[in-house]
């Protein structure tokens, strides 16, 4: 049995269980800052989620009760991590060429 270890936080129609948009476009405040913020968010909840994941293989192993589902779940989240770590460095980058085309403009 998989046992996805999520808390308190419910899934629901894409990114909203982090506190995101579904959509990068629809930020209500539309500027970089927020959006970076929202990423980083995301990012610290996740890794959350990875570490009570770990967490719980640990336990479920010290009581002789861990299962390869267990495994692949950390793995998933883990990889759901991975992704949401490197589309926030995007999302940083591009902050930073915004920036310097803004200042170069102005």
């Amino acid at each position: 049995m998989i046992e996805p270890m999520f808390g308190d936080l419910m899934l629901s129609n894409g990114a909203e269980w982090c506190g995101g948009s579904r959509f990068a476009g629809l930020n209500p405040l539309d500027d970089t800052d927020s959006e970076l913020v929202m990423a980083a968010r995301c990012v610290a909840e996740t890794r959350r989620i990875v570490a009570r994941q770990r967490a719980h293989i640990l336990n479920l192993k010290a009581n002789g009760g861990a299962t390869p589902d267990h495994e692949l779940t950390l793995q998933a989240f883990a990889s759901a991590l991975a992704e949401l770590e490197s589309h926030t460095q995007e999302l940083v980058e591009a902050a930073k060429r915004f920036e310097r085309s803004k200042r170069l403009l102005s």
